[in-house]
């Protein structure tokens, strides 16, 4: 499932502070039985396990992209079930032969089993994740389980006892409250994204899909205001004698058909609109301005060159004021400017660009 730019942040910072926990946990373990020697050595040779892995994976965090993170809270699963059930098998195992009593011998795991387990529940955000967990808690649960009830003695004993309510009844914290909370993240998910979705929706012009103006300006709001722009805007030449004659759906066929031909002319960064009923705005980011003149026009050019799919009596043609090239934070102006060169270029007889010189000021 996708995360939002505000979760995925969310995301990477939890990943890399249980990356930070985990391998405090496992050096406060191996320091613990480098003190004190375990009884049985595979407490040690798994632990050094658990943290070299935790090592690597917290070196490919570090080195990889931001959008590579997702892939860790799998790896972390991988890393506790190759720790923790084949230590758990293998004590099970023993007892079973009677090499020892599984209550004597078996590691102290089971809390670091259960805060595992609800940790990639946490991170994995898939529906199959719950089953995922559930069978690799089984696996872990039902040889110690199945041991203990066939060894009733081992059962009775305190440590018996305790693992039996670990594996147990605890284990419904998982099976019960976890897919709880799982719900209330999707239904929290499906949300956001209508609400995501309503606010792309409430930026976009209806019909031409090109932004509004109030898209535009959040748009413009969101780049550094330092940022070098130059403002375009176009206006259809003749556009009522067009809805007079050929009616409003054929005007409004053409509207959609001239936006999605701005789309295409322009290959530097820049942003089109739909500001007004035949009006369009179009943003230029870091134009040359040795090439101003030849970007602007070109959109009036390409327009003016191919035939319209609608059966039109008179082909329709623009008129563009230009602006000249300043900072974003006086996009206010550079409007003005590019807002008195195309009414200059419509009053001057039509289908031509106009380009703002200082001197038309004076």
């Amino acid at each position: 499932m996708g995360y939002s730019p505000i979760q995925y942040e969310s995301f990477v910072s939890a990943t890399y502070r249980i990356l930070v926990g985990c391998i405090a946990a496992c050096m406060m373990i191996i320091l613990f039985y480098v003190i004190y020697p375990p009884t049985y050595s595979a407490y040690l040779i798994s632990g050094c396990y658990a943290l070299f892995i935790l090592i690597c994976i917290s070196l490919y965090a570090y080195l990889a992209p931001r959008s590579h993170i997702i892939f860790i809270a799998p790896a972390l699963k991988t890393v506790f079930l190759t720790t923790f059930l084949p230590l758990n098998w293998y004590f099970v195992v023993g007892a079973w032969m009677g090499k020892w009593r599984l209550v004597d011998a078996f590691p102290p795991i089971t809390a670091f089993i259960i805060v595992t387990s609800i940790v990639v529940l946490t991170l994995l955000h898939s529906r199959n994740v719950f089953w995922a967990v559930g069978i690799s808690w089984m696996l872990q649960a039902i040889p110690v389980l199945s041991y203990l009830v066939f060894h009733v003695d081992e059962l009775l004993s305190l440590r018996g006892l305790e693992l039996l309510a670990t594996y147990g009844p605890t284990s419904l914290f998982i099976f019960v409250i976890i897919p709880h909370q799982k719900g209330i993240y999707f239904k929290y998910k499906t949300l956001t994204n209508r609400i995501n979705k309503a606010r792309r929706d409430a930026d976009r012009d209806i019909l031409t899909d090109l932004l509004n103006r109030r898209g535009l300006e959040r748009w413009l709001q969101s780049m550094p205001m330092d940022t070098s722009i130059a403002v375009i805007l176009a206006d259809i030449d003749h556009f009522q004698r067009l809805n007079d004659t050929k009616g409003y759906d054929a005007g409004d066929r053409t509207l959609v058909e001239l936006a999605s031909r701005l789309r295409t002319v322009y290959q530097g960064e820049h942003r089109l609109a739909r500001w007004g009923g035949e009006e369009f705005l179009i943003i230029l980011v870091n134009p040359e301005e040795e090439k101003r003149e030849q970007n602007a026009d070109a959109f009036r050019l390409a327009l003016d060159d191919m035939p319209y799919k609608e059966d039109l009596e008179h082909k329709v043609t623009l008129s563009l004021g230009v602006s000249s090239i300043d900072k974003a934070a006086r996009f206010q102006c550079l409007l003005k400017q590019a807002e008195e060169s195309m009414l200059f270029a419509k009053r001057h007889g039509r289908n031509q660009t106009k380009f703002y010189r200082p001197s038309d000021a004076e």
